[in-house]
């Protein structure tokens, strides 16, 4: 029993043995090891991280404003017609600076494709299994645009397959994204 006079003596009267002050190093190690067991917690707690949203640049802004209205508009240079995606501040043919951005259909042609069946890419975790698409517009040859196969119903992608825009509402200004769908015969 702990005596009531002093509490770090039994009632035997033994004091318990002297605790050694701990040094720098000591002190250090354990904080260090407080703040690893703190961090571990963290890094097993399940990471919930949001798909970026596109950087717009000057350069792309024409772009991305044009999505906003449900419109793919590319790069299309003023002095030789040609369109070029992703913009470029110059004309690779024919070396003008001055641009327009004009809207194309959305319809093209699967030029490559891969399945990402791996969780690699943060903030996108949660669509695996996913398609990404390369598509080589209608308008001309050449010019490619990236995005997800989307609406396939269990179609899988393939290369020269036809394919068609659908637009993904992302973020809260009224980005959209543009994806492809496999296209649709009219029976026209």
């Amino acid at each position: 029993m702990i005596s009531e006079s002093n509490p770090l003596r039994d009632t035997a009267g033994a004091a318990p043995p002297p605790v050694p002050p701990l040094d720098t190093r000591q002190i250090m190690a354990i904080m260090i090891s407080e703040r690893m067991e703190v961090l571990m917690t963290e890094l097993r707690r399940p990471l919930r991280v949001q798909r970026p949203l596109p950087q717009v640049t000057a350069l792309t802004a024409p772009f991305w404003e044009a999505t906003r209205e449900g419109v793919l508009a590319l790069q299309r240079c003023t002095a030789c017609a040609r369109f070029h995606h992703p913009p470029v501040p110059l004309c690779p043919e024919c070396h003008a600076s001055g641009f327009e951005y004009a809207p194309v259909s959305g319809r093209g042609t699967v030029y490559q494709y891969t399945v990402m069946r791996q969780a690699r890419v943060i903030g996108f975790e949660d669509l695996v299994p996913y398609t990404c698409l390369v598509v080589e517009i209608a308008e001309q040859p050449g010019v490619f645009v990236v995005g997800n196969l989307v609406d396939a119903g269990g179609a899988r992608a393939r290369v020269g397959m036809e394919v068609e825009l659908r637009f993904e509402p992302y973020g809260e200004d009224g980005l959209q994204l543009p994806q492809f769908a496999p296209a649709h015969s009219t029976g026209a």
